[in-house]
């Protein structure tokens, strides 16, 4: 295996790995309020006691984009939502608009139509960006095709076009931390930098202002950014967030501890910012015993493999 082939691989398991262990250890604290640095990784051993930790829609829906790419390379709507219905399993914390869309395709609305026919104006909610991590992997040396593929995974869902460009803003940087083998404030830059809509823009510009302004206080950092920056379900109230996170943590730890920390939706902005810190610093930086207490490592670190294969 060449060394690019070693790295890819790594950056796939990593970014696949680094949604189900955001999403499984943030998922407790879901709607939980602001905490500080040390008590969050209180937060995450506490979690780690309770395993087997069950994944949400989030890893579900990162796992059925990733099997479709494997058969689909430039996603094609129709059959992605199929690859949904395969893998749909209620108990796993779809929201309402999610539950409607997909009654719909069942009742036989195609699904170029459904997802107008549930939100007449689209929706800008960050479940297109919270499943993005596949395609930032697959498309990560393509930039064009990467763009048109992640268009087509979020228009099924996400019509409004806050919720696009918060899934392009992720997917961008897990494939700039794949590509590049890091991920920080330059990286940043580049995300806001092709930003579509004004508010990720701002947003995204936002996270490199606090990151290049951060006096050291951890704790400090951490309030601003979740003040600033939003921990909400919309997109650019939650994918700059994670981004944030992604480089103030420094670390696969740090960064889980940070998107915790932050409060409010934290599976879905840990899954985001774990996966760009995955995808950086590679599998072997999530610690195995996370990885082990997460439900389905063993099926996501395969699919991340033949993500890998693809795209080398």
């Amino acid at each position: 295996m060449t060394h690019h082939d070693t790295r890819l691989l790594a950056a796939a398991q990593g970014a696949l790995l680094g949604t189900l262990v955001g999403d499984c250890l943030g998922g407790p604290f879901e709607g939980a309020p602001a905490t500080t640095v040390p008590k969050a990784h209180q937060r995450i051993e506490r979690t780690l006691a309770q395993r087997p930790l069950p994944y949400s829609d989030d890893t579900q829906l990162a796992v059925a984009l990733a099997l479709h790419v494997l058969e689909n390379p430039d996603v094609e709507p129709a059959r992605f939502a199929e690859h949904i219905l395969r893998e749909f399993e209620p108990h796993r914390g779809y929201g309402a608009g999610m539950r409607r869309l997909i009654e719909e395709w069942r009742q036989g609305t195609p699904p170029t139509e459904a997802a107008t026919a549930v939100f007449p104006e689209g929706s800008f909610g960050n479940g297109a960006a919270m499943r993005v991590a596949p395609l930032g992997v697959r498309w990560a040396g393509a930039p064009e095709r990467l763009e048109e593929a992640v268009v087509r995974s979020a228009e099924l869902t996400h019509a409004h076009p806050v919720g696009r460009d918060g899934a392009l803003a992720q997917a961008r940087a897990v494939a700039l931390a794949t590509s590049r083998g890091r991920f920080g404030v330059d990286e940043l830059a580049v995300i806001a930098d092709g930003a579509t809509t004004a508010e990720v823009g701002a947003g995204v510009s936002d996270a490199t202002t606090l990151l290049l302004d951060w006096s050291g206080d951890q704790t400090a950092a951490v309030a601003t950014a979740g003040r600033r920056l939003g921990t909400e379900v919309v997109a650019h109230r939650s994918v700059p967030t994670a981004l944030w996170a992604a480089v103030a943590g420094g670390s696969v730890d740090g960064t889980l501890a940070c998107a915790l920390a932050l409060g409010g939706d934290t599976d879905t902005i840990a899954a985001m910012a774990v996966a760009v810190r995955g995808a950086a610093d590679g599998a072997d930086a999530l610690p195995e015993e996370w990885v082990a207490a997460c439900e389905g490592a063993d099926r996501v670190r395969e699919i991340g493999r033949r993500i890998a294969e693809a795209a080398g």
